[in-house]
Protein backbone atom coordinates (compact mmCIF):
# COMPACT_ATOMS: atom_id res chain seq x y z
CA UNK A 1 0.00 0.00 0.00
CA UNK A 2 1.46 3.38 -0.98
CA UNK A 3 2.00 6.19 1.50
CA UNK A 4 -0.64 8.27 -0.27
CA UNK A 5 -3.26 5.49 -0.14
CA UNK A 6 -2.50 4.85 3.51
CA UNK A 7 -2.82 8.52 4.40
CA UNK A 8 -6.04 8.91 2.38
CA UNK A 9 -7.61 5.97 4.19
CA UNK A 10 -6.91 7.63 7.53
CA UNK A 11 -8.05 11.18 6.65
CA UNK A 12 -11.39 12.67 7.50
CA UNK A 13 -13.25 15.59 5.98
CA UNK A 14 -11.58 18.98 6.32
CA UNK A 15 -13.59 22.17 6.05
CA UNK A 16 -11.95 25.46 5.22
CA UNK A 17 -12.30 27.84 8.16
CA UNK A 18 -12.13 31.44 6.89
CA UNK A 19 -11.27 32.70 10.38
CA UNK A 20 -7.92 30.91 10.04
CA UNK A 21 -5.15 31.50 7.55
CA UNK A 22 -4.73 29.17 4.61
CA UNK A 23 -1.56 27.79 6.16
CA UNK A 24 -3.36 27.04 9.43
CA UNK A 25 -6.08 25.18 7.52
CA UNK A 26 -3.61 23.21 5.45
CA UNK A 27 -1.40 22.41 8.43
CA UNK A 28 -4.20 20.14 9.62
CA UNK A 29 -3.38 17.81 6.74
CA UNK A 30 -0.74 15.16 7.15
CA UNK A 31 2.85 15.91 6.17
CA UNK A 32 2.79 12.53 4.43
CA UNK A 33 0.48 14.02 1.80
CA UNK A 34 2.91 16.86 1.16
CA UNK A 35 5.72 14.36 0.76
CA UNK A 36 3.71 12.14 -1.62
CA UNK A 37 4.63 14.59 -4.43
CA UNK A 38 2.23 13.12 -6.99
CA UNK A 39 1.11 15.42 -9.83
CA UNK A 40 -2.46 16.64 -10.00
CA UNK A 41 -5.01 14.43 -11.74
CA UNK A 42 -5.91 15.91 -15.13
CA UNK A 43 -9.67 15.61 -14.48
CA UNK A 44 -11.63 18.38 -16.12
CA UNK A 45 -13.87 20.43 -13.89
CA UNK A 46 -17.44 21.12 -14.83
CA UNK A 47 -19.46 23.98 -13.42
CA UNK A 48 -23.11 23.29 -12.64
CA UNK A 49 -25.96 25.34 -11.24
CA UNK A 50 -27.12 23.84 -7.96
CA UNK A 51 -29.54 25.53 -5.56
CA UNK A 52 -28.83 28.97 -7.01
CA UNK A 53 -25.04 28.54 -6.84
CA UNK A 54 -22.48 27.89 -9.54
CA UNK A 55 -20.62 24.80 -8.26
CA UNK A 56 -17.64 22.69 -9.25
CA UNK A 57 -15.33 20.07 -7.74
CA UNK A 58 -11.60 19.93 -8.32
CA UNK A 59 -9.44 16.86 -7.66
CA UNK A 60 -5.77 16.81 -6.70
CA UNK A 61 -3.08 14.26 -5.83
CA UNK A 62 -0.79 16.69 -4.05
CA UNK A 63 -1.54 19.00 -1.12
CA UNK A 64 0.96 21.54 -2.46
CA UNK A 65 -1.19 21.94 -5.55
CA UNK A 66 -4.26 22.54 -3.36
CA UNK A 67 -2.31 25.21 -1.49
CA UNK A 68 -1.33 26.94 -4.76
CA UNK A 69 -4.89 26.64 -6.12
CA UNK A 70 -6.51 28.11 -3.00
CA UNK A 71 -3.96 30.91 -2.69
CA UNK A 72 -4.71 32.15 -6.20
CA UNK A 73 -8.48 31.84 -5.75
CA UNK A 74 -8.47 33.68 -2.44
CA UNK A 75 -6.16 36.39 -3.79
CA UNK A 76 -8.55 37.01 -6.70
CA UNK A 77 -11.57 36.85 -4.37
CA UNK A 78 -10.00 39.58 -2.25
CA UNK A 79 -9.26 41.70 -5.33
CA UNK A 80 -12.83 41.53 -6.63
CA UNK A 81 -14.43 41.48 -3.16
CA UNK A 82 -16.36 38.31 -3.97
CA UNK A 83 -15.84 35.40 -1.57
CA UNK A 84 -16.64 31.86 -2.74
CA UNK A 85 -17.83 29.04 -0.52
CA UNK A 86 -14.95 26.55 -0.36
CA UNK A 87 -14.95 23.05 1.09
CA UNK A 88 -11.84 20.87 1.30
CA UNK A 89 -12.31 17.12 1.67
CA UNK A 90 -9.25 14.90 1.52
CA UNK A 91 -7.65 15.90 -1.80
CA UNK A 92 -10.64 17.54 -3.43
CA UNK A 93 -11.88 21.10 -3.31
CA UNK A 94 -15.49 22.16 -3.89
CA UNK A 95 -16.22 25.75 -4.88
CA UNK A 96 -19.66 27.38 -4.92
CA UNK A 97 -20.20 30.87 -6.30
CA UNK A 98 -23.18 33.18 -5.89
CA UNK A 99 -23.64 36.93 -5.69
CA UNK A 100 -25.00 36.95 -2.17
CA UNK A 101 -26.46 40.47 -2.30
CA UNK A 102 -28.73 39.40 -5.17
CA UNK A 103 -29.05 35.76 -4.10
CA UNK A 104 -28.34 34.60 -7.68
CA UNK A 105 -25.60 33.83 -10.18
CA UNK A 106 -24.31 36.91 -11.99
CA UNK A 107 -21.72 37.75 -14.63
CA UNK A 108 -19.20 38.25 -11.79
CA UNK A 109 -19.68 34.60 -10.78
CA UNK A 110 -19.27 33.41 -14.37
CA UNK A 111 -16.03 35.39 -14.78
CA UNK A 112 -14.72 34.11 -11.44
CA UNK A 113 -15.60 30.51 -12.42
CA UNK A 114 -13.64 30.97 -15.65
CA UNK A 115 -10.63 32.24 -13.70
CA UNK A 116 -10.81 29.29 -11.26
CA UNK A 117 -10.98 26.79 -14.14
CA UNK A 118 -7.93 28.39 -15.76
CA UNK A 119 -5.96 28.11 -12.51
CA UNK A 120 -6.93 24.45 -12.22
CA UNK A 121 -5.94 23.77 -15.83
CA UNK A 122 -2.55 25.40 -15.24
CA UNK A 123 -1.83 23.25 -12.18
CA UNK A 124 -1.64 20.02 -14.15
CA UNK A 125 1.56 21.34 -15.75
CA UNK A 126 3.23 22.00 -12.39
CA UNK A 127 5.16 18.99 -11.15
CA UNK A 128 7.04 20.21 -8.09
CA UNK A 129 7.13 23.41 -6.10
Amino acid sequence: MSVLTNVLNNRGKINFDFSKSLNENLSELSQDLIMANVPVKPNASNWQELDGHLCSHFYFNNISHINYFLNLILERANQINHMPDINISDLSVSVALQTKDLNQITELDLDFASFISEVYDDIKFIRDF
